[in-house]
């Protein structure tokens, strides 16, 4: 009786799998701006790593002119015990072809996965200069001023200096 309940549940999976349709990939080269919009976006992420850390960062950005750009970047960290959630609004000057100037706002919260209590989010302003070295590899360094009260803060959050690069393939 097992074996016939066996074959009928395999002959039933097999059949629902067959008479679906197929479906081709997604063609997303239609949801595209104009080469002559001056909105752009972009972002990537880090695989997930063995204890399912993610990593993401996505841009939404306006070309005001030639040199001044304004962009809306959200970035979304997962780890074993909390995910990260940071979005910030940066105003990018260009002084020459490669060399900027960059200052903005921010807002990063952690999220506690088991319940733990939520940090308060911490609100930040950056300023920091730039080098697009060529069209595939940026250096940035920038200071991050931590805005909140001394007694809001998270553990470890005070304002930091960070460097950056980012590398397109």
């Amino acid at each position: 009786m097992i074996t016939l309940v066996r074959d009928v549940f395999i002959f039933l999976c097999m059949a629902i799998g067959k008479a679906q349709n197929p479906v081709t990939d997604i063609d997303f080269t239609q949801y595209q701006f104009a080469t002559t919009s001056k909105f752009y976006t972009n972002g990537f992420s880090y695989p997930r790593f063995l204890d399912n850390e993610t990593h993401t960062q996505s841009t939404l950005g306006y070309q005001l002119d030639q040199k001044f750009l304004i962009q809306l970047n959200h970035y979304y960290d997962t780890y074993r015990t909390n995910d990260i959630q940071r979005l910030e609004l940066e105003f990018k000057n260009y002084l020459g072809d490669k060399l900027y100037l960059v200052n903005g706002v921010a807002m990063e919260r952690s999220i506690s996965k088991y319940g733990a209590g939520n940090s308060k989010p911490q609100f930040m302003m950056s300023t920091g200069a730039g080098y697009d070295v060529n069209s595939n590899f940026m250096i940035e360094a920038r200071y991050d001023k931590n805005m909140n009260k001394k007694e809001n803060q998270a553990i470890g959050k005070a304002s930091l200096f960070r460097v950056l690069s980012k590398y397109k393939f």
